[in-house]
């Protein structure tokens, strides 16, 4: 759907569109930060991630520039793991990677060849990589334990990440509430399980 052939009737399924791929790349890149986050030492004692805002806006100015341009979607990736396991903390880690892209532009021929189930081994010292940090939820604490292993049981079910933290963080504020610790709860937590359950409705009403 081109710029000129939005009009009237069909405002609303541009809208519906638009929604979903915001809660997607949304929730994602908030999955990928506090993931590749917690690998790299860089959550504080609140469960926070310092600094958020700035990396949300530079994922979100590379994923409009890389529409703009034709090109897959620059976002982040849960890959980032490996490059932190192996010490890149910096931002220096992220000029060396964009500049070896650079470099591979010239071999795309050659990359183009290799299947994309070559790369299942590296995703699986990924996944390794980042499971590390299941071992500081608190499974004895049920209300910890059950929405952290939703999440989980979700990002592979759902093929996203966005769908395991959804019902995540709609289902922790439930299980506090249920347990009479509600209290434990922040406002903004509410809200964004607010948010997540009006986008699993509307995704639904909109799509299903």
């Amino acid at each position: 759907m081109g710029l000129g052939g939005i009009n009237g009737s069909n405002i609303i399924d541009f809208l519906a569109v638009l929604l979903v791929f915001l809660f997607v790349d949304m929730f994602d890149t908030i999955g990928t930060l506090m993931g590749v986050g917690t690998q790299a030492g860089y959550i504080d004692d609140k469960g926070e991630l310092p600094r958020a805002n700035q990396a949300l806006s530079a994922d979100a100015i590379a994923t409009t520039a890389g529409a703009i341009m034709g090109t897959s979607t620059v976002t982040t990736f849960a890959e980032s793991a490996s490059g932190v396991a192996e010490g890149g903390r910096s931002g220096l880690t992220a000029v060396v990677a964009a500049g070896m892209f650079l470099v591979a532009l010239l071999f795309v021929p050659i990359f183009e060849a290799i299947p994309g189930f070559a790369t299942a081994p590296a995703l699986l010292i990924v996944g390794v990589l980042m499971m590390t940090s299941v071992s500081s939820i608190r499974w004895g604490d049920l209300t910890e334990a059950i929405p952290a292993f939703v999440t989980m049981f979700f990002i592979p079910l759902g093929f996203s990440i966005a769908a395991g933290l959804s019902a995540g963080l709609i289902l922790y504020p439930f299980t506090k509430l249920v347990s009479g610790r509600a209290n434990e709860v922040s406002v903004v937590t509410w809200i964004l399980a607010a948010v997540f359950i009006f986008r699993f409705v509307f995704t639904t009403l909109r799509f299903g």
